[in-house]
């Protein structure tokens, strides 16, 4: 599958959810994707996995090179993630995405991560309406409160219209502080840390990991 993990505002928690989405796929035992950072201005995920990551700029190629590189991994997984100032290039270019997934008989996947504000999910229903083919799964971010506290979304018009179900509304549990500050001051993925971090990191993410793949297994097995 194509997944593409975006909101457009900034403060939703794509880094967080991508890096979620990348810790469980370790921990399930999964292929690693192909991953595309698509925020040259705050490359978090590129800065943690290089080299193994691709890098583009929306803003001046469009959705061009990430439909390229779905195109020369057409055996992989393939995972996107975008910045927050990039609005005009999703907006305008991402029916190309959805063009270019049905052509290479692709799932196509829309991950939309949220925080308690309505902003964060005002411009959903624009880009659902452009990936007609995606499956869409929103992610309540767990730095902003627990599940039950995102009351704006889950009093939203368009939470009914989207009807998006049980199933694909998810829940980020928030990341344990010692863990974020080694991913930021060391660039170190959560897989690494659980491997080759101090005691106290490795247990605290393998209670991470066990609420992770409760909350994303089921999309990344195909289950959703």
């Amino acid at each position: 599958p194509i997944t593409l993990v975006t909101g457009i505002k900034g403060g939703g928690g794509k880094t967080a959810t991508t890096e979620g989405l990348l810790f469980t796929t370790s921990a399930l035992g999964l292929a690693p994707p192909v991953i595309v950072d698509a925020d040259p201005d705050n490359p978090d995920i590129a800065l943690a996995y290089r080299p193994n990551v691709n890098i583009t700029d929306l803003k001046r190629h469009g959705f061009s090179e990430v439909i390229d590189i779905c195109d020369a991994n057409r055996d992989k997984s393939v995972l996107v993630v975008t910045g927050a100032n990039e609005r005009d290039a999703i907006e305008e270019r991402i029916e190309e995405l959805d063009g270019a997934a049905a052509f290479l008989d692709r799932p196509l996947r829309l991950v939309w991560p949220l925080n308690r504000d309505k902003d964060s999910f005002r411009l959903l229903p624009d880009v659902v309406q452009k990936l007609p083919s995606a499956d869409v799964f929103v992610v309540r971010n767990g730095f902003y409160g627990e599940c039950a506290e995102f009351e704006a979304w889950e009093r939203s018009e368009i939470r009914r219209k989207l009807m998006i179900p049980d199933y694909r509304d998810l829940y980020l549990p928030k990341f344990p502080d010692l863990i974020i500050r080694k991913f930021m001051d060391h660039r170190m993925p959560f897989a690494v840390i659980h491997q080759e971090g101090c005691l106290s990191e490795r247990m605290a993410l393998e209670s991470l990991r066990r609420r992770l793949v409760a909350t994303f297994g089921p999309m990344l097995l195909g289950n959703a």
